[in-house]
């Protein structure tokens, strides 16, 4: 049952004599005073509104306690007295929303930062409206982890988008359910927004190429200004290199291609499709046959947007060029037509398909399941990841005299797709070391054509099925390499100062010290896409003063966080057109009270701001010239 609550009592009245908060500091760095849309709800009088909670205690009225836009925000206090308790902060009446939306935006003060606060529950804000016809239905804004203000962002579904057509909708409060904790807990709102993004053509400029262009038809993105990347810096990119120098013999026998280095790898490659099922691998004349694709291949956007294998597969033609084997398929799926070329070549230890289907129609390439493993385990790489819950392994067979182990790669540099996945592990006879890549529609509803290197690795030494980093040496091998690296959550800097003399004292002097994120911030604003430090850290003096005794008195390799991947909304820099979007058009959450940037926005950035960040701190690591590469110092 409901109980509802009028705004104007006791606590309303306490609130009102509180101590004015200050609003971000950043928003007065960079000018902001206005938010970025009108606002249909400023919060600056809430007479009238009211509460009705189930299961819980809420009060809410104005405040001055936080502040960022005009001269009030809106106060919410609550607790929980029973199981599932939600609340329902209500307008006096349902307010007409002017025009049509696609969008809504809303700043909430938050009381939670992620799982480290582990006695607040996570408060789940939806934003409640009726629709033309007098239907009520509510969107799901965000669930509460970041402390201090941050800018809440909703793209409607197209579904409810459907439902706002006419501009005849209006809005009718905020639910709010999950609020368990027993304690009084407050959050803060301010300026509600309604609007129709703009979503303009993205556009940057150009980048230097890529070190080396294996898909000629592929689209290269930015990179085709002047100049060429030191990265990927071999043909070959992530193949492990050859053991040996031998050459791989290649021909045709009838409806398989026949491959096979001299006492090392061989691998029989089936014509009549482009999947993997029949494909076969061997380590030496007397190794046991692997089959190390099963069920793998390509796959097609299908019905309902479904991965599927070809209907049927019709080999056009087979090009035996030197080492490498040109095939090229038809393949059909759901009533469609695809061209498909793998060009298949073999190094070393290694057989690799480059993979190349243009239109935008593959929607999954993967590896599959291996079959004819003795006794197969598995061997982890703890630096090898696509995320973290998805490690691709090693398959390790055999006894520990004569081992042989099997590796498969998605060549990360060259790849198209959306993402790669990862999928590792035994289960009954089903073995994986690796899943494949998929390909997701982009916010135009198209996918990107597929370009792909899948490489297939097997030896007797674990060592030569690992891929290769196909980038240089780096320039700080030489400090770095003697160096040990602590990142160090910085407080204050008399207190930072204190405890490094005293480790200094102590007789550590190989140090490489980077602050953490800490290091630009006082509490929980901005800690990324900053040139200023925070007032409390004391600003840019206190920084500069603090780097000469790292460096100049104490003699260690110091400087700052960088990071370009979080971007808080009250950054002095922020704008919405620069955050990534996901497939359904949201924008890209990040680390807490942050979204991602567009990743060139992020090199785009780095190239502006580290530049300054250098110039006026004079660091000796943690910065690195995009364009020279030289040692700062």
């Amino acid at each position: 049952m409901f109980k509802k609550l009028v705004v104007g009592f006791v606590l309303s009245l306490a609130c009102s004599m509180a101590t004015a908060g200050l609003r971000p500091y950043e928003l007065d760095w960079a000018g902001r005073v206005s938010d970025d849309h009108p606002a249909l709800i400023d919060f600056e009088n809430l007479e009238g509104w009211s509460v009705e909670s189930k299961a819980a205690v809420a009060l809410f009225s104005r405040s001055q306690e936080q502040k960022i836009w005009g001269d009030y925000v809106g106060k919410i206090v609550y607790q929980g007295i029973g199981p599932a308790p939600e609340f329902f902060i209500k307008p006096p009446a349902p307010i007409a929303i002017p025009a049509e939306f696609d969008a809504i935006s809303l700043w909430v003060y938050g009381n939670k930062f992620m799982s480290y606060d582990k006695a607040i529950p996570s408060l789940s804000i939806y934003v409640c409206f009726q629709d033309q016809g007098g239907n009520p239905f509510e969107v799901r804004l965000v669930n509460v982890n970041w402390r201090q203000w941050f800018l809440c962002h909703r793209r409607l579904s197209q579904e409810q988008i459907a439902l706002v057509q006419g501009g005849k909708t209006f809005f009718c409060g905020f639910r709010m359910s999950g609020g368990t904790n027993k304690e009084e807990l407050s959050l803060y709102f301010d300026s509600l927004c309604f609007f129709k993004e703009s979503l303009q053509p993205l556009s940057f400029k150009p980048r230097a190429k890529r070190g080396v262009q294996v898909f000629a038809g592929q689209d290269q993105g930015v990179n085709v200004g002047e100049g060429t990347l030191p990265f990927p810096n071999r043909i070959e990119t992530i193949v492990p290199r050859p053991i040996g120098s031998a050459a791989a013999a290649i021909e045709r026998q009838g409806d398989r291609l026949v491959m096979q280095v001299p006492k090392g790898l061989a691998a029989e490659i089936p014509l009549l499709s482009c999947q993997w099922d029949d494909l076969r691998l061997r380590w030496g004349e007397s190794g046991s046959w692997i089959q190390p694709g099963v069920g793998g291949g390509l796959f097609f956007v299908g019905a309902d947007s479904k991965a599927v294998a070809p209907d049927a597969v019709r080999l056009i033609e087979v090009r035996i060029e030197q080492d490498r084997a040109v095939c090229t398929w038809q393949a059909s799926f759901a009533g469609k037509n695809a061209v498909v070329k793998i060009t298949w070549w073999m190094s070393g230890q290694s057989l690799v398909a480059d993979i190349a289907v243009e239109g935008g129609v593959v929607q999954e390439v993967c590896f599959g399941k291996i079959v004819g493993l003795d006794n197969p385990r598995l061997v982890t790489l703890p630096y090898y990841t696509y995320g973290a819950s998805q490690r691709p392994a090693v398959a390790f067979s055999g006894s520990a005299a004569q081992p042989i182990f099997l590796a498969q790669h998605i060549d990360w540099s060259l790849s198209s797709a959306s993402t790669l996945f990862a999928v590792n592990g035994i289960k009954g006879n089903d073995l994986t070391v690796n899943g494949g890549v998929r390909y997701i529609p982009k916010t135009n509803g198209e996918r990107n054509a597929c370009y792909e290197r899948f490489v297939f690795s097997l030896a007797p030494q674990f060592e030569s099925v690992l891929p290769e980093i196909p980038n240089p040496v780096s320039p700080w091998k030489a400090v770095t390499g003697k160096g040990v690296w602590r990142a160090h959550g910085a407080s204050d800097r008399e207190a930072d100062a204190s405890f490094w003399r005293e480790m200094h004292g102590y007789g550590l002097r190989e140090l490489i010290i980077t602050d953490h994120e800490t290091g630009w911030r006082d509490e929980h604003e901005s800690f990324t896409f900053r040139t200023k430090p925070a007032p409390k850290k004391g600003g840019d003096e206190g920084q500069f003063k603090y780097a000469r005794i790292m460096q100049d008195e104490l003699g260690y390799v110091y400087g700052p966080y960088n990071n370009f991947t979080d971007f808080a909304p009250v950054n002095e820099f922020w704008s919405s057109d620069m955050i990534a979007r996901l497939p359904d058009n949201q924008l890209q959450h990040a680390w807490a009270r942050c979204y991602a940037p567009k990743p060139l926005q992020a090199v785009e950035y780095c190239e502006k701001l580290a530049p300054i960040i250098q110039k006026k701190f004079q660091f000796s690591t943690a910065y690195c010239d995009v364009h020279t590469a030289v040692t700062p110092w």
